[in-house]
């Protein structure tokens, strides 16, 4: 985005400058009850793992970004392995997903307990308790992060004018699955079974159903996940220049990191120049022909040499 366009997505990151790792972390089971009498009667804690700052004892230096501003974000999620070593490293460029902090468990009145009814001033709480402050819960993040790169790459392979070439790429990609009449998985060899609602009403994509049910399974996959993350529309006080009046600007701003990058991944299905995987070496790239198979002519030279020497 050039300096003179007006930004669509604004949201301040944190990112600890001493890093993040991988450690063990306690998590309390849900609905535990009160009573007048005993006190919390909680269940057994939860074991999980997960990502959190290196420096949580004692929390040190951070630097706030706006997201919006790496180009290179989208682009490197793409490219980011679903390997603990690979996500770390993207969390260590860009700081955590959710940031979840040990204070901000949701409370909820419920009106039963184990199938009673509460007595008099017994009340329940609901939620997941952190005891550690920034931490995501790795296994849960990992699946939303292979729901977040199943959608780069549908739209990756729909964004294309031949729908013959379409049909081949799906089938190279992934094979679609209808659970029932509400439901279809997509399946990836290594992102594993992906679902989403989806009806069997044709929606008019194409004439071609795999086309069609792509088409309707990443709508419903990035509306979901944008809502779930929060990624809303809000009016924020705007200035072209330093010096130029102050007016209000519609803004699009994520809840956390997940929520710019869902809100990322629904801009492409409307770019002209969206991201693709060089057939070459596998990096991700924002092509700017519809027939560009490659990321540079390094590797459309490869290419070249290995079709000519077949």
């Amino acid at each position: 985005m050039s300096k003179s366009e007006l930004p669509i997505g604004y949201t301040w990151q944190y990112c600890r400058t001493a890093g993040y790792e991988i450690a063990a972390c306690i998590k309390y089971s849900m609905a535990d009850l009160y009573d007048p009498d005993k006190g919390w009667i909680e269940t057994d804690d939860v074991l999980v793992e997960v990502i959190r700052a290196t420096d949580w004892k004692a929390p040190g230096q951070v630097w706030r970004f706006n997201p919006y501003d790496k180009d290179s974000l989208l682009s490197d999620f793409a490219g980011m392995e679903m390997s603990n070593d690979s996500i770390l490293e993207f969390i260590n460029k860009y700081g955590l997903f959710y940031d979840i902090n040990d204070e901000g468990f949701a409370s909820s009145q419920l009106e039963e307990y184990n199938g009673r009814p509460l007595k008099s001033g017994e009340f329940t709480k609901k939620g997941t308790l952190y005891r550690f402050h920034s931490a995501d819960d790795l296994k849960n993040l990992r699946n939303e992060i292979s729901k977040a790169k199943a959608a780069i790459r549908i739209l990756d392979i729909i964004n294309h004018d031949n729908e013959d070439i379409i049909v081949r790429r799906i089938n190279g990609t992934y094979s679609i699955g209808r659970l029932d009449s509400q439901a279809v998985a997509l399946i990836f060899p290594d992102l594993g079974r992906i679902i989403a609602r989806v009806g069997n009403a044709v929606e008019g994509y194409s004439k071609n159903e795999q086309i069609d049910i792509s088409y309707q399974f990443v709508r419903h996959l990035i509306s979901k996940h944008t809502q779930d993350n929060g990624v809303t529309l809000t009016l924020l006080p705007y200035q072209t220049t330093s010096s130029s009046a102050v007016k209000l600007q519609p803004f699009i701003t994520p809840r956390n990191l997940m929520g710019v990058i869902w809100h990322l991944i629904a801009n492409e299905a409307s770019s002209a120049y969206g991201l693709r995987r060089c057939e070459e070496c596998g990096t991700w790239f924002r092509f700017m022909k519809q027939n560009a198979r490659t990321c540079g002519p390094t590797c459309r030279k490869r290419i070249s040499r290995k079709a000519q020497a077949v």
